[in-house]
C-alpha cells in the first residue's frame, strides 16, 4: 500500500511538471470578441492552470500570480464581460436561456489546490464564474494522508464538493489517469495512438473517463458535462467517443475565438487562449481582442 501511494505521488509530481510544458499553441484566428455576428456569438475561452505568489520559481507559461489573476478579473469586469461556464453554453444551445452580453469562459485545468485557496475567493469578490477541470487520480491521491504543498497539491474530494456547491464553480473532467505525455504505453494524453484500432482506443478512453464520471456521481451526485483534453491532444475519434459518453462541451488547447450558435456541435473542440505569466493583463487581453 505504501509503495503504491509513493508511486501515485511521484506520478502526480511528474504530471505537474508535464503541465508546465503542456498545450501546443496554434495561430489565433482573427475574430471580433464583442457583439453577435451573423455567424454566432463570439466566445473567448481563457485557460489557466496554477496560481502562485510573486517570486515563485514555477511562474511561467502555465503558472501566474494571484495579483495577475485579480487584475485579469478586474479588467474583464471593468470592460463589461460576463463569465459563463459550460452549462450556460448548453442551456443557450438548447434554448433554455440566453447568454449574457460579452460572454467569456474562464477555465482552470488540473484542479490544483490553489483553486480553492486563491482562485475561488477572487471569483467571489468579482462575481465571476469558472470551470475547474480535475484529474481523477490526483483528486483521489490528495484525499489520502499524503504530503501536501500549495505549489503542487491538487484538490481533494471534500474541497471539490465545497466548490461544486457554489453557483460560481463548475467541475469538469480532465481524465482519471491519462494526464501523461507518452506514459507507460506511449500515449499522448487522451489521444489515440498511431496504429491503434478504434475499438481498443474506445475502450481505453471510455474506461478512464467513465471512472472519473462515476467518482463524480459518487461524491457530487452529478457527473461532468465538460471535458478538457490533457495537453490539448484530441482527434475525430476522441470527439466521437466523448459525444457518445454524454459530454456536451470539449476544450482543446488550440487558440482562437469560438462562435456559439444554436448548433450543439459548436460546443465541441472549443479553442482556448493560454494565459502566461510573462504578459501584463491589458497586453494579454488586447492581444486576443478583448479591450
Amino acid at each position: 500500500m505504501r509503495k503504491e501511494l509513493k508511486r501515485k505521488l511521484f506520478s502526480c509530481l511528474l504530471g505537474t511538471m508535464f503541465t508546465l510544458g503542456c498545450c501546443f499553441l496554434f495561430e489565433a484566428e482573427s475574430i471580433p470578441t464583442q457583439g453577435e455576428t451573423a455567424q454566432g456569438i463570439p466566445l473567448p475561452v481563457i485557460m489557466y492552470h496554477n496560481v502562485r505568489n510573486e517570486g515563485n520559481k514555477e511562474l511561467g507559461d502555465y503558472v501566474i500570480t494571484k495579483q495577475q489573476l485579480e487584475e485579469d478579473l478586474a479588467f474583464l469586469k471593468e470592460k463589461g464581460y460576463n463569465a459563463v461556464v459550460g452549462q450556460d453554453l448548453v442551456d443557450y444551445v438548447q434554448g433554455v436561456k440566453e447568454l449574457p452580453e460579452k460572454p467569456v469562459f474562464l477555465t482552470f485545468d488540473d484542479g490544483y489546490q490553489s483553486f480553492i485557496a486563491t482562485v475561488y475567493p477572487l471569483l467571489q469578490k468579482y462575481e465571476m464564474k469558472a470551470t475547474v477541470n480535475i484529474i481523477g487520480e490526483y483528486t483521489d491521491l490528495y484525499s489520502q494522508s499524503v504530503p501536501k504543498h500549495l505549489d503542487y497539491a491538487h484538490l481533494n474530494w471534500s474541497e471539490v464538493r465545497e466548490l461544486f456547491g457554489s453557483p460560481l464553480v463548475e467541475i469538469g473532467n480532465h481524465t482519471y489517469a491519462l494526464h501523461e505525455l507518452k506514459g507507460k504505453d506511449g500515449r499522448k494524453g487522451a489521444n489515440i495512438k498511431k496504429g491503434e484500432s478504434f475499438e481498443d482506443y474506445k475502450k481505453v478512453l471510455t474506461d478512464d473517463v467513465m471512472k472519473l464520471q462515476e467518482k463524480m456521481s459518487e461524491h457530487l451526485y452529478q457527473s461532468a458535462r465538460v471535458f478538457a483534453y490533457p495537453f490539448g491532444f484530441y482527434s475525430k475519434e476522441s470527439e466521437q467517443i466523448l459525444k457518445g459518453l454524454g459530454f456536451d462541451v470539449t476544450l482543446t488547447c488550440e487558440e482562437g475565438v469560438n462562435l456559439i450558435t444554436k448548433d450543439k456541435d459548436c460546443l465541441y473542440g472549443l479553442k482556448r487562449y493560454n494565459r502566461p505569466y510573462r504578459a501584463e493583463t491589458e497586453t494579454f487581453f488586447q492581444s486576443i481582442g478583448i479591450d
